[in-house]
């Protein structure tokens, strides 16, 4: 039996309800809402990893907390700020 190289092991991500989920190696906080049924995916404009606001594609990099941004949370203006910034 071949055991899974580090980059192939499930990560842990313990949701805002306190369910542990264990997802794929690059998923992001996108994929994890998706698939585990997060309300407020639908109008998120970022994540929030370890308390660390996160693109909501970039991928996970390890066992974390992750929580979804609304337009009304406090560091949602700071967040719209910079992406337009890009623009």
């Amino acid at each position: 039996m071949s055991e899974q190289s580090p980059a192939e092991q499930p990560i842990e991500v313990i949701l805002p309800d306190g369910r542990a989920v264990a997802v794929k190696p690059g998923a992001s906080p996108f994929d994890v809402a998706r698939e585990h049924g997060l309300e407020g995916l639908d109008t998120a404009i970022a994540a929030r990893v370890d308390g660390v606001p996160w693109d909501l594609h970039r991928p996970l990099t390890g066992p974390c907390h992750l929580a979804l941004i609304q337009p009304d949370d406090p560091d949602a203006l700071e967040i719209i700020r910079h992406s337009t910034s890009h623009v």
